[in-house]
């Protein structure tokens, strides 16, 4: 018999192994964006600390009570996943190699703040161009800007000091956290600016993703462990792309839809830790480099090609595909999203088209009331290639993915249309419904098709390459120090 102490030894073992060596939220589409040295980032072993910081000086500062020694912290890290190994296996023979500087990410966690406050049981170090030693800290900890270039910081109620920026607010301690409003997130903090202020996490990659895959992919079951580890393969390539990639910004990605949606350390779950240790440092890669990765919600039976979507150049990793199971379901056809209904008063869609349309399609002269959506080109994957909005004082014509930033939902919050696979019914002369299928730009994973798929016992790999067949799943290494 099985017990339930084995069963916990075999997923521990397990991950041990691999470890060696809402509706669902996707990255934008590429477009340029997004570098600056970062502040030292977070220790990988425990180092004892030094004396407080004496007020001696000129440039050094001291915090009084804020200064404290190290009493051990507190190791918040969730439990190893009670997972049972899976009979797929976790990584398929050998993996291309692909060397990359370094495994810490900037996250932007809040943009254009005067001012914020942070809380944290464990000791930090303030890292300033104005500081000859880093000052340590530990408590509640209020940042204020002082003007272009400064900062004013203040701990437990102590007097205010002066910083310059950049200021970084380094963790001793591999598992320190750190409270920012109700949020709460591992690693370092990087404050830069100038008048308002930019929070960066500069956090490791793995730990990153221990915040992204829950929110990415929602709580899944053990039967769909497959899906989130090859969530956690796709997100981690995209993390790794995109580092420095954001030229000129103090950050590498934003914890938004704009990249990948990340929560911090509370969302994460024994089952996302799990995959994302199972794929431990393994990346999609396309011609020896680290391909570029997309995925929606739902793809309503077929993904479309990045082509069809943004216009960009055909990729064939990227291309359009069937989602269809050998019995002829879309695996994906669980999903709430697979079809779905939206209909508008001509009047009120006519008032959301008078916006829309100028902010999405530059020289758009839509205007007056709307008489007309007509779909003039298909795309072979299904999608509205070409769709003309015809308004009694001037007409819009757009195609792929704008048109769902075109024909916003009504709603309080206007989301976009969920996806531009759908046709036109007019009810009355008043009435424009559309019907579709999926939900986001289609290109890519197909997150509920992947949830499907690991239903039916597919594997992380098989999973990955149906989708982005012919890229190869590679595997990270670091570039030796300097």
């Amino acid at each position: 018999m099985v017990t339930k102490s084995k069963l916990l030894f075999i997923a521990l073992l397990a991950g041990l192994l691999s470890c060696s060596g809402v509706p669902f939220l996707v990255p934008n589409p590429p477009g340029g964006k997004k570098t600056e040295t970062a502040g030292p980032g977070r220790e990988e072993t425990k180092r004892s600390l030094p004396p407080p910081v004496s007020a001696a000086g000129a440039d050094a500062i001291d915090f009084a009570v804020a200064f404290a020694e190290d009493t051990g912290g507190r190791e918040n890290v969730p439990p190893a996943a009670s997972v049972e190994a899976e009979k797929t296996p976790l990584v398929s023979g050998f993996h291309n190699l692909i060397v990359v500087p370094g495994k810490m990410i900037r996250v932007a966690l809040r943009r254009n703040v005067s001012r914020t406050v942070l809380h944290t049981s464990d000791t930090m170090e303030v890292h300033s161009p104005s500081l000859k030693i880093a000052a340590r800290c530990m408590g509640r900890i209020m940042v204020e800007t002082k003007g272009t270039g400064y900062i004013t910081i203040i701990v437990n109620d102590g007097p205010p000091h002066d910083v310059a920026l950049p200021c970084t607010l380094t963790a001793v301690r591999q598992s320190n956290l750190f409270d920012l409003g109700e949020e709460r997130y591992r690693g370092s903090l990087i404050i830069t600016g100038k008048g308002v202020l930019t929070l960066v996490n500069h956090v490791a990659v793995e730990e990153y993703l221990r915040g992204v895959v829950p929110l990415e992919m929602g709580k899944r079951s053990r039967e769909e462990i497959e899906a989130l580890k090859a969530q956690a393969v796709a997100a981690r390539t995209y993390a790794y792309k995109h580092i420095g990639g954001n030229k000129g910004e103090s950050f590498d990605v934003l914890r938004t839809i704009a990249d990948q949606v990340y929560g911090g350390a509370d969302v994460e779950t024994v089952e996302a830790d799990y995959a994302v240790n199972a794929t431990r440092d393994l990346v999609l890669l396309w011609r020896d480099s680290l391909a570029d990765v997309y995925y929606h919600s739902t793809c309503g039976g077929r993904t479309a090609g990045i082509d069809e979507a943004w216009g960009n150049s055909y990729r064939e990793y990227l291309c359009s595909r069937n989602d269809i199971a050998s019995d002829g379901q879309a695996y994906c056809s669980f999903s709430p999203a697979y079809t779905w209904e939206e209909s508008w008063d001509a009047g009120d869609l006519s008032k959301i088209l008078s916006t829309t349309a100028g902010q999405t399609v530059p020289d758009a002269r839509f205007g007056g009331r709307l008489r007309a959506i007509k779909v003039e080109q298909r795309f072979g994957c299904g999608r509205v290639k070409m769709c003309r909005l015809l308004g009694t004082e001037g007409s819009v014509a757009c195609g792929g993915d704008k048109i769902r930033f075109v024909l916003r939902r009504k709603s309080a919050s206007g989301e976009i249309l969920r996806s531009t696979n759908f046709s036109v019914e007019k009810n009355g002369p008043d009435i424009f419904m559309l019907r579709g299928k999926g939900y986001g730009h289609g290109v890519g994973m197909c997150q509920m098709g992947a949830i499907g798929r690991s239903r039916r016992g597919q594997n992380f790999e098989q999973i990955l390459l149906a989708y982005f067949s012919p890229a190869q799943i590679g595997r990270i290494q670091f570039a030796p120090a300097r």
